[in-house]
């Protein structure tokens, strides 16, 4: 039970993570001048880079934070992540996003699984390095 807790809290945590460093990356481009939004797509490359870099960041470090917390069950946290994630940006390239060009919503989506194999690389070194257990 005690297990399954963890995981759950652990999920939850990386999840949120995610929103929080997207967040922070998205006012952190703001003050370099980049903005974009819900009533601002982002048409120009440099706002584009920035959207696909953010969200590659976000989505590397929150599936990260999840597996340092549930040390186990890597392949369920990152199916969970993957899920999760492919369904949002789904959403989102058919919808809010649906106006840009191909390019960039196939990056979008591509970058999904990508930052997720990240996420489990980094994790098994961390792991190796620290002899986490």
């Amino acid at each position: 039970m005690k297990k399954i807790i963890r995981y759950i809290i652990g999920f939850i945590i990386g999840f949120i993570s995610v929103f929080v460093i997207q967040f922070a990356l998205t006012k952190i481009w703001s003050l370099a001048g980049v903005e974009w939004g819900p009533e601002n797509l982002p048409v120009e490359n440099i706002q584009k880079m920035a959207v696909l870099s953010s969200t590659f960041i976000s989505g590397l470090i929150g599936p990260f934070i999840s597996l340092l917390i549930c040390k186990n069950s890597k392949w369920i946290i990152i199916g969970l992540f993957f899920l999760i994630a492919m369904s949002i940006d789904l959403y989102a390239v058919l919808n809010p996003l649906k106006e840009l060009e191909l390019w960039f919503k196939l990056v979008f989506v591509i970058l999904i699984p990508i930052q997720l194999l990240l996420a489990i690389k980094l994790f098994d070194f961390f792991k190796k390095k620290t002899n986490l257990h």
